[in-house]
């Protein structure tokens, strides 16, 4: 998949009302336009070349079929964004679109992502992410409190034992 690709695309649609509108009126034809005209620009004046959807891409786009896309490893957030306005005619209530679209990618699990630290970033629980990450970061150790609630090892300071009020007396150290 040219994840890079789906993604600017579902980005650039979702961020822009007049495309997105384009997109639910006509799906197949818009997508057949994008990768035409918008595919390859990087702003106003600069353009790249070699990015095309595939056909299994360019048909789940045109088919609006989020699950394969998700599948594929589209990026979940601006998929569900994307989609939104486009699937919520389809239904009663907010409730059964958010059901109704958690059933259909929930077999899919997380995608599997690299974070920049190497993390796979599939399926975790956040306490498995956070002490992976305390390792990482301190070198702490399973079951160990991280942070503040450290308890840190107590020092010996010296107290000056101070003299009575107008005594000539020198003060001294106190372990």
């Amino acid at each position: 998949m040219s994840r890079y690709l789906v993604d600017k695309f579902i980005y650039r649609v979702d961020r822009n009302e007049g495309m997105l509108k384009a997109y639910m009126a006509d799906p197949a034809g818009f997508v057949a336009r994008w990768e035409k005209e918008e595919a390859n620009k990087l702003n106003e004046s600069e353009t790249t070349s070699g990015h095309k959807f595939t056909d299994e891409e360019r048909k789940a786009l045109a088919e609006r079929d989020f699950e394969k896309l998700y599948a594929m490893g589209a990026h979940g957030f601006l998929l569900w964004t994307m989609m939104l306005p486009v699937l919520e005619p389809e239904f009663p209530n907010f409730r059964a679109l958010v059901d109704f679209y958690n059933s259909k990618i929930r077999p899919y699990g997380r995608p599997l992502r690299t974070s920049p630290s190497g993390l796979q970033m599939a399926n975790f629980k956040s306490q498995n992410l956070r002490y992976e990450i305390c390792n990482l970061r301190f070198g702490a150790k399973r079951r160990q409190p991280i942070g503040r609630s450290r308890v840190r090892q107590r020092r010996i300071s010296l107290r000056l034992k101070r003299p009575p009020r107008g005594s000539l007396v020198k003060p001294t150290t106190e372990e």
